[in-house]
């Protein structure tokens, strides 16, 4: 099968040649570290306790995971989201190294691989000998997949700590969809969106949806009906 074909999303263009693929994905693969690290930055700041704080943030992705899962671990909240929370984080650092390889090493065609094949030049060293580094037009559209998927779950962890903190935050009614995303639970369908792959987690939130647009139906139709009385 053609590597091409395997990537969900978005659709790589027709006509490009593979180093140009290649390129392409690299820089997907930035931007989309740079959108989790913007994220990471406003979770980092929901934990921190004061303002003094905040100006400490770390500068670079490796050490602002490793800051916000020494926070998680001391914060006092539910353990299992702790620990789902944390899971991400280990998840979004193991990509982040692969992510450094892309971005960092220096990739040549190969002339003698097969044509979506990639060849990793040593950097820096011109007479020392090193086992050859092949890596294929997969292992770059992988990369960029589980940056997503690492990216969806620790936007989640965003959008869940105020409500875990406080059931009665705006954001509550979220909190079981952000915590099954925050789990990995997730198939990711596009660079920002997803389904749920427990199913009876899908049918659940469905008929849930479903009561609660029932609900706001029967509110809005006796609204429009004392409006008329009047």
């Amino acid at each position: 099968m053609n590597p091409l074909e395997s990537c969900p999303f978005p659709a790589i263009p027709d006509g490009l040649t593979p180093d140009d693929t290649m390129s392409l994905l690299a820089g997907r693969i930035v931007r989309t570290e740079a959108e989790v690290e913007h994220v990471l930055h406003m979770v980092f700041e929901e934990l921190t306790v004061s303002k003094i704080t905040r100006v400490l943030v770390p500068p670079m992705l490796a050490p602002l995971i490793k800051s916000v899962r020494a926070m998680l671990a001391v914060s006092g909240l539910d353990a299992e989201y702790v620990q789902d929370c944390r899971d991400a984080l280990e998840m979004l650092n193991t990509v982040h190294l692969t992510r450094n390889r892309i971005v960092h090493d220096f990739w040549v065609q190969s002339d003698v691989h097969p044509p979506t094949a990639f060849v990793r030049s040593a950097k820096g060293y011109v007479h020392v000998e090193q086992p050859e580094t092949v890596w294929d037009l997969q292992e770059f559209i992988d990369c960029y997949a589980d940056l997503c998927l690492a990216t969806a779950r620790v936007g989640a962890i965003t959008w869940s700590l105020p409500a875990i903190r406080d059931p009665n935050h705006m954001w509550a009614s979220m909190l079981p969809s952000n915590r099954e995303t925050i789990a990995g639970r997730i198939k990711m369908t596009g660079a920002h969106a997803y389904e749920f792959t427990d199913t009876n987690f899908s049918d659940a939130l469905r008929a849930d949806m479903t009561a609660s647009g029932e609900e706001l139906r029967r509110t809005i139709e006796l609204a429009v009906g004392r409006a008329e009385d009047e």
